[in-house]
C-alpha cells in the first residue's frame, strides 16, 4: 500500500494544480468580459438645488418662447467602463473621457455630473482639443443642470468613441447637443455660442456661412425659429469643410 501513496498524491496535487489554472483561466475571462460590458449613461437624477450660472462670451439675443413643445431627442450614451490597464491602448484623451463618463454617471445630481465632465472638457480644451473647445463654451451657455449635463455627456463620448478632431466632427457634434436639449431657448443657446466658436477660422466661406445664419436667428421670431435656422446652418456648414 505504501508504494502507492505517492503515486496518488501527486495526482490529487495535478488534479488541484489543474483545477486552479482553470479556475484562475475563468476568473480572467470573466474580468475581461466585464471590461467590454457598454454602460448606459443614467439620466435618473435630481436636477440641482441651486440657480446654474450661465456664462456667455457676448449676450444671445432673447426670443419669444415657441408654442409648440420641443420633443427630447432620447440621449442614449454607452460607454466602456475604464477596469484596471485594459483601457491603456485608447488614446488618452479617449481614456480620460471615459473616466469622466464613469463619474457622471456615479454623481447623485445633474449639477454634480454636470461639473465633473465640464471640468473634464476644460482640461481637454486648454490642451488643444477641438471638439472640447466647441462644447465647454456650450455646456455653459444652456439654462438648466440637466440640458448642461446632457450637453458635456455628448461632447465627452463623442471623444470617448476615438471620432477624429476635426471641424466636420465638431459640427456633427453641434447638431447632436443641440436636439438632445429639452426646450428650443437651450438648443438654441448652445448652437450659437458653438457656431461662433467655429467661426474663429481662416476658412472665409465658413465664415460667412455662419455669419449670415447668426444673423437670420437673432432676428428669427421666437426660439423654435432660431433652432431651426441653426440646424440649417450647421449642414450647410459641412459641405464646406
Amino acid at each position: 500500500m505504501r508504494k502507492f501513496l505517492p503515486i496518488l498524491i501527486f495526482t490529487l496535487t495535478a488534479c488541484s494544480t489543474n483545477d486552479s489554472l482553470v479556475t484562475s483561466n475563468l476568473v480572467n475571462e470573466q474580468v475581461q468580459a466585464n471590461a467590454l460590458k457598454k454602460i448606459t449613461l443614467s439620466m435618473d437624477k435630481k436636477e440641482g438645488t441651486e440657480i446654474k450660472k450661465i456664462v456667455v462670451d457676448k449676450p444671445i439675443p432673447s426670443k419669444k418662447e415657441s408654442a409648440l413643445a420641443k420633443k427630447t431627442e432620447k440621449l442614449d450614451i454607452k460607454f466602456t467602463e475604464p477596469v484596471g490597464t485594459n483601457d491603456y491602448v485608447s488614446r488618452e484623451y479617449a481614456r480620460r473621457a471615459r473616466y469622466a463618463l464613469n463619474e457622471m454617471n456615479k454623481a447623485y445630481s445633474f449639477s454634480e455630473g454636470y461639473r465633473i465632465g465640464l471640468r473634464e472638457l476644460d482640461y481637454m480644451r486648454r490642451d488643444g482639443v477641438y471638439v472640447a473647445k466647441v462644447a465647454y463654451p456650450a455646456a455653459e451657455a444652456v439654462e438648466s443642470w440637466s440640458n448642461g449635463f446632457k450637453v458635456v455627456a455628448s461632447a465627452l463620448n463623442h471623444i470617448a468613441d476615438d471620432r477624429p478632431n476635426t471641424p466636420d466632427e465638431a459640427v456633427r457634434l453641434v447638431m447632436n447637443m443641440m436636439s438632445a436639449n429639452d426646450s428650443w431657448r437651450d438648443g438654441y443657446r448652445v448652437g450659437v455660442v458653438a457656431l461662433r466658436v467655429i467661426s474663429n477660422t481662416d476658412n472665409r466661406k465658413v465664415r460667412e456661412i455662419i455669419d449670415y445664419g447668426l444673423r437670420r436667428a437673432e432676428s428669427a421670431y421666437d426660439y423654435k425659429e432660431a433652432y431651426d435656422i441653426l440646424i440649417d446652418t450647421l449642414r450647410d456648414l459641412r459641405n464646406y469643410f
